[in-house]
């Protein structure tokens, strides 16, 4: 598996959104989704509804070194993470958010 780098969470219409950084391909990517959802199930006792992999770099940090979540929110909202693999667990709950193609795995090849 290639090196994972920075994470981030964020809450969308309650729904609980994990931005992975990771150094690799779409198919390592797409194998990263379920090894993220059980670890935050595991630790935290939470279901996660989106994963979203994106390149190193990409989740905001201030100069203090604290992740910028409301930034990383703002992106993903925005469909500007350029994510290599995103993956959302329900459709119909993502449907009523107003996303376009939900329950769909995007790939930027």
């Amino acid at each position: 598996m290639c090196p994972l780098y920075s994470s981030a969470v964020f809450t969308w219409i309650n729904l609980l959104v994990v931005v992975v950084e990771l150094n690799g391909n779409q198919n390592e990517a797409s194998d990263l989704i379920p090894l993220v959802a059980n670890a935050v199930l595991k630790d935290h006792y939470l279901t996660v509804e989106g994963v979203v992999v994106v390149n190193p770099g990409v989740v905001p940090i201030n100069s203090q070194g604290e992740k910028q979540r409301m930034h990383l929110r703002k992106g993903f909202l925005a469909n500007q993470l350029d994510p290599i693999f995103v993956s959302y667990k329900s459709y119909t709950r993502v449907k009523r958010a107003g996303v376009k193609n939900p329950g769909s795995r995007i790939s930027r090849d």
